[in-house]
């Protein structure tokens, strides 16, 4: 299971050109206040084994993307360089994000975050988050056990004759 999270303080190098008060909301019209910064959209799969983010980053590059993972929050921070035409044109509409995209997630299953796996394909972020093993796999065989036996040399002696894998969580 995961959340959403508003971002919340971290040590990041943009950090220092974001603004101090993030407000979240859509501006479709022309004359409203324009943030420096936009939340991306995003799905989130589940799988038996991982989560599978995908984040919609249009115009951005491999090297302004930043993915980071303190305890079981992830967070994708994406820099979006300005066009050649912003500094000489005036808008009519605009809808695409500004400069900068963050977004937080928050995993209350244990995750591995040294087997974390961020690619970008075409503008989407896919990021491939391995859950940690919560059960773990015993190997169960069948025979018969004289009670007089300790349990190491019962063990031992045990006459297997069929075996399975039975899952202890």
């Amino acid at each position: 299971m995961f959340y959403n999270r508003t971002l919340k303080a971290h040590n990041y190098e943009w950090r220092s050109e974001l603004p101090a008060h993030q407000e979240f909301g859509h501006h479709n019209h022309l004359n409203s206040h324009q943030r420096d910064w936009e939340v991306p959209c995003a799905d989130v799969l589940e799988l038996d084994d991982q989560f599978i983010l995908e984040l919609a980053l249009p115009g951005v590059v491999l090297d302004d993307i930043e993915v980071t993972v303190e305890y079981n929050y992830l967070t994708v921070l994406a820099k979006r360089t300005p066009t050649m035409f912003q500094e000489r044109a005036t808008y009519l509409m605009k809808e695409l994000p500004t400069t900068y995209m963050i977004r937080e997630f928050e995993f209350h299953t244990d995750i591995l975050p040294e087997q974390i796996e961020a690619r970008l394909d075409r503008g989407v972020l896919f990021v491939s988050v391995p859950k940690a093993e919560t059960a773990l796999r015993i190997p169960v065989s069948a025979g018969t056990i004289d009670a007089s036996m300790t349990y190491k040399n019962r063990a031992h002696k045990t006459e297997i004759r069929s075996a399975k894998e039975v899952m202890v969580k």
